[in-house]
């Protein structure tokens, strides 16, 4: 059974795309700086490295190379991206993902649970019902000091007692 949506938080939705949004520049030049390498994370760049100089330390090995600047860059935008995003949330045009989108837009959806669900069909029922009575009928009836439903104290309709 499909879920009834009962609010859908847009401006929670915009507050976390933009935060996203905003970290997309970095995560591109993560992705260019890995391609230059031929790699696809970090982790494979500091294998590849460490494999070329049979060191076990990545930055002894990047610093032999020559690509400390590149090492520490890829360091420090991992640092600041700290798995908001990955290369696979974005497209080709620089953009989020709809499938990322998709998943921010459901973490900020409420449905109804099944018991409100219930409660919703029975108060349309009564709406319903209520207003296929004609305009003098609704005269008679009226909600008490309690909250129900019950013949208007004026009402010539209902029974004596």
């Amino acid at each position: 059974m499909k879920q009834k949506i009962k609010t859908i938080k847009t401006h929670l939705i915009n507050a976390d795309e933009k935060k996203l949004s905003k970290v997309i520049p970095l995560v591109i030049e993560l992705k260019d700086l890995l391609n230059n390498f031929e790699v696809k994370s970090i982790k494979d760049f500091e294998n590849k490295i460490n494999a070329q100089t049979k060191f076990v330390s990545a930055r002894l090995s990047a610093e032999a190379l020559g690509y400390s600047e590149e090492y520490l860059r890829m360091q420090q935008l991992e640092k600041e991206i700290d798995d908001r995003l990955t290369i696979q949330d974005i497209n080709a045009n620089g953009q989020l993902k709809a499938s990322l989108k998709n998943k921010i837009r459901d973490r900020h959806t409420i449905y109804y649970s099944s018991e409100e669900v219930k409660l919703l069909e029975k108060l349309d029922k009564i709406i319903a019902d209520y207003n296929q009575i004609y305009d003098v009928a609704r005269q008679h009836i009226g909600f008490g000091r309690d909250g129900r439903l019950m013949y208007s104290p004026f009402s010539t309709l209902k029974t004596s007692l």
